[in-house]
């Protein structure tokens, strides 16, 4: 496989280096809040109803929602 030359901006979300694929669930009391930044990580383990889902992570430099840790589910 051949890699593209990099892109002029590193840290647009399009351009990420590395993407980590993972399987995760939303949690639907944790929300994203009027400012703009994640709420208050809840306490783990958390319960969850929600079906699993695959998830895309980025490096944080990349994203423009940061987030450098999950709660686990129980």
């Amino acid at each position: 496989m051949v890699k593209p030359p990099p892109s002029d901006q590193p840290f647009a979300s399009e351009e990420a280096p590395i993407q980590l694929i993972a399987e995760g669930r939303r949690i639907p009391e944790w929300r994203q809040e009027e400012n703009g930044l994640v709420g208050l990580l809840p306490e783990s383990p958390v319960r969850s109803g929600e079906p699993e889902e695959e998830i895309v992570l980025i490096p944080m430099g990349c994203a423009r929602l940061r987030i450098s840790a999950f709660p686990t589910i129980a």
